[in-house]
């Protein structure tokens, strides 16, 4: 698993990209039927795509997880050695917009990877999450007296997808945009290290919002 420094060598575009969830419409978690019983058990998060960002996205989320809820939460480590060649895309074909009418609706070739998963880890629930249009904005204001001032924004669409077992169905899902941005003294912080941050804001988001839901979380915490 790579950590948080490495981020730094992702291909990112320096692009005004197109996000196909904007600020606002996110769901960070949510389930399918509202008053849903999500019972106790073992859970394990899988990255859905096999790259940095979305592995140290997964990362983030397994250990949030696994200090905030009730649940059983399998480390990284022992999924990797209970599924070899993990991680690894799960997840190749795109996710629906919210307004489809099943929001945590999973492609069939997608939905037979992730069982497939699930078949080697044996866990109650499978959390799967991914990003996708990861990018940066270089944007630079002037004022009155022509001085500059140059901020950098860090952008992500993230998905999530929260699947059950026995029943092999997906319950829950999550879809919003994540954002990080710097102001002028950007130059002195690595890009890695501004990536990480976003990343976990938005591991963050998803675990406060999935605790509240699901009503899992530890005593005191």
């Amino acid at each position: 698993m790579k950590k948080a420094g490495s981020l730094g060598i992702l291909r990112i575009s320096i692009v005004i990209v197109a996000f196909a969830v904007l600020g606002g419409c996110g769901v960070p978690f949510a389930l399918v039927e509202e008053n849903y019983k999500v019972k106790p058990g073992t859970l394990a998060v899988a990255s859905g795509t096999n790259n940095e960002a979305c592995n140290r996205l997964a990362e983030l989320l397994t250990q949030e997880l696994k200090q905030r809820s009730t649940f059983r939460v399998m480390s990284q480590e022992e999924i990797g050695r209970r599924a070899p060649g993990y991680p690894y895309a799960l997840m190749k074909e795109s996710a629906p917009s919210l307004d489809n009418k099943n929001p945590a609706w999973v492609s069939p070739g997608n939905k037979g990877r992730i069982d497939a998963l699930q078949a080697q880890l044996k866990t109650d629930y499978l959390f799967v999450v991914w990003g996708e249009n990861l990018g940066r904005m270089v944007t630079t204001t002037y004022n009155q007296h022509g001085g500059a001032n140059t901020r950098v924004s860090y952008h992500i669409d993230v998905y999530g997808r929260l699947v059950e077992y026995p029943k092999s169905k997906a319950i829950g899902y999550s879809q919003f945009h994540g954002s990080k941005g710097q102001s002028c003294c950007f130059l002195f912080r690595s890009e890695g290290e501004d990536i990480d941050i976003m990343l976990k804001n938005s591991a963050e988001k998803i675990a406060g919002k999935f605790l509240d839901i699901t009503k899992t979380e530890k005593p005191g915490k």
